[in-house]
Formats: C-alpha cells, sequence, structure tokens
C-alpha cells in the first residue's frame, strides 16, 4: 500500500513492510500498524547473512550485502541498509536506522530511533543514545548520550539539544 496511513482499516487477513526512511515517521507508521491488528513481517535480502542466535525483531529491514554477527539482537521496525556490517553481540534498538556501509564492532548498543551515517565506524563496546544522530564517515569511540548530533572523526557531540530531523 502507498499513501496515508488512514487508508489502513484493519484487522485484516495481509501483512506489512515498511519502507519509511525517516525514524519517527516509520515509528508512527508500525505501531499505528500494530494497533490495527496488522502483523508486521520482518525482511532480510537473499544476499543478506545473519549468523546464528540473532534476533530480528517486527518489521526490521535487512537489505543487501548486509552482515549481523551471533549474538545480535535487532529491535522491531530497524532498517539495516545496503552492506551493514553488525559484529557480535551488538544489540540495536528499535525504530533505528543504520546508513549504507555502517560498520558497529562487538557489543555496540545502539538506543531506539538512532541514526546513524553512511560509512560509520563504531568500535567494540560504544553506547549510542536513543534518538542520536551520527554524521556520514563518523568514527564513534566513546559513549554518545540521547538525543545528541555527533559526527567527526573522532565522532564529537556537536549538538544535545533533540535530535528530532529523523
Amino acid at each position: 500500500m502507498l499513501g496515508p496511513l488512514d487508508r489502513l482499516a484493519g484487522p485484516v487477513d495481509v501483512v506489512l513492510v515498511m519502507g519509511i526512511g525517516a525514524n519517527l515517521a516509520r515509528r508512527r507508521a508500525f505501531e499505528h500498524a500494530r494497533r490495527l491488528g496488522y502483523t508486521v513481517l520482518p525482511v532480510v535480502h537473499p544476499s543478506a547473512i545473519v549468523g546464528r542466535e540473532c534476533t530480528i525483531g517486527a518489521g526490521a529491514v535487512l537489505l543487501a550485502r548486509v552482515t549481523v554477527n551471533t549474538g545480535t539482537r535487532i529491535g522491531d521496525n530497524v532498517i539495516l541498509n545496503t552492506s551493514c556490517s553488525v559484529d557480535h553481540d551488538c544489540n540495536i534498538g528499535s525504530h533505528a536506522h543504520l546508513a549504507p556501509g555502517t560498520t558497529l564492532a562487538g557489543n555496540v548498543l545502539v538506543g531506539e530511533e538512532a541514526f546513524i551515517g553512511a560509512g560509520t565506524v563504531a568500535i567494540p563496546g560504544v553506547r549510542i543514545g536513543a534518538r542520536a544522530i551520527v554524521g556520514a564517515g563518523a568514527v564513534i569511540v566513546r559513549h554518545l548520550p540521547e538525543d545528541c548530533v555527533a559526527r567527526g572523526v573522532p565522532a564529537r557531540v556537536v549538538s544535545e539539544s533533540g535530535a528530532t530531523a529523523t
């Protein structure tokens, strides 16, 4: 279905797949569809590689050439865009979006609704707060707080005034 959410009349005997890039808009659509009784399925591209003991949430989308290693948890309605690499034991919060070419080393935590820009690298064990926005090409070497905007090498917080652009 293409179009506004008010076209959804539920529940019906169909399933939905979300294709909305903006985190907040995707979250609202996902929650609206769930309230109406729809099933929102995860979608995994045939070229994606998913390791053992991984959890993929409802409505998650794993695009071409994504790699997810063992023990990783992917929340509901997450987008792992083209060629993302998510190493072992990461935890990606619901409604987050990892842009193309993002690399998360092992044991990285990504908060709900975070947006990680294209080509970003996060070293092992860092935490990226909920609703954080990280600019393309950043290298995350320390924890980032909730609701921040960060960019650069190494990534530095440039705003903590509520990252609501997504």
